[in-house]
């Protein structure tokens, strides 16, 4: 799978992503979300997120992309994020991605 992770989750989360062999790449500070979602589209990356403003499916209808995940948790801590990737990861492919978006919270997840 390929990743774009935006500035908002932690380092940690972006370096466990690359062990486990991801493709990940993590968004430069202070990019603008058009730029973020533009690469992620161009570059065929699922976004990771927690910004709100991606799960807005006027703003960003998930067909157009191919994947975001909008982390919605209450602490964001890097081994929260991580625990939450590594069980939609052992119940998801890569083609499961494409043109949803996955809203993760503590109760589980929400695909669009």
């Amino acid at each position: 799978m390929k990743f774009l992770i935006d500035e908002n989750l932690p380092n940690a989360v972006f370096a466990e992503l690359q062990e486990k062999g991801f493709d990940a790449i993590k968004v430069s500070p202070g990019a603008a979300d058009y730029e973020i979602i533009t690469r992620a589209k161009k570059e065929k990356r699922i976004l990771l997120t927690l910004d709100k403003d991606f799960a807005d499916i006027l703003d960003y209808p998930p067909a157009g992309y191919y994947g975001i995940v909008c982390l919605r948790l209450k602490r964001p801590t890097a081994e929260e994020i991580i625990k939450r990737l590594n069980w939609i990861f052992g119940r998801f492919a890569d083609e499961d991605f494409k043109g949803k978006l996955f809203i993760v919270t503590e109760a589980g997840i929400r695909m669009r």
